[in-house]
């Protein structure tokens, strides 16, 4: 019986572990940056892809660096505030995936984007689709 107790204290400390680890990523991306336009997927590719592109210093940009969300309507896709996290000194980085100027990320839709209108959540501004 004593490792049933045992277990449920593991539980308990894997829980807790969890709920720090979300709100140390959460503190992770704290840096907000205004989208600029999209590119659309190339003809056969996901349709469901899209690349979010917004303004970037001339270092490099690391995949993974910025989370970009989306909500869907089946006439609208309304992009968030691009947050970007900082890359800490010991993970691994190429620094590319930026032109000095932008950098972008993937955002994963619900539904094939087609000839819906993307706006920024932040203003309301529609964003340009450019092909890729």
């Amino acid at each position: 019986m004593w490792w049933i107790g045992s277990a449920v204290l593991l539980i308990l400390v894997i829980a807790v572990a969890s709920g720090v680890a979300r709100l140390k990523t959460a503190e992770q991306y704290s840096t907000q940056i205004t989208p600029l336009y999209v590119l659309a997927p190339e003809e056969g590719a996901d349709q469901r892809s899209v690349m979010v592109v917004f303004p970037w210093h001339p270092t490099g940009y690391c995949v993974g660096q910025a989370l970009i969300t989306a909500s869907e309507t089946p006439t609208e896709v309304v992009v968030s505030q691009v947050k970007i996290r900082t890359i800490g000194p010991n993970e691994g980085c190429a620094g590319v995936g930026t032109d000095g100027v932008t950098a972008g990320d993937y955002l994963q839709l619900e539904a094939p984007l087609g000839n819906r209108t993307v706006t920024r959540a932040q203003d309301g501004v529609t964003l340009e689709v450019r092909k890729s």
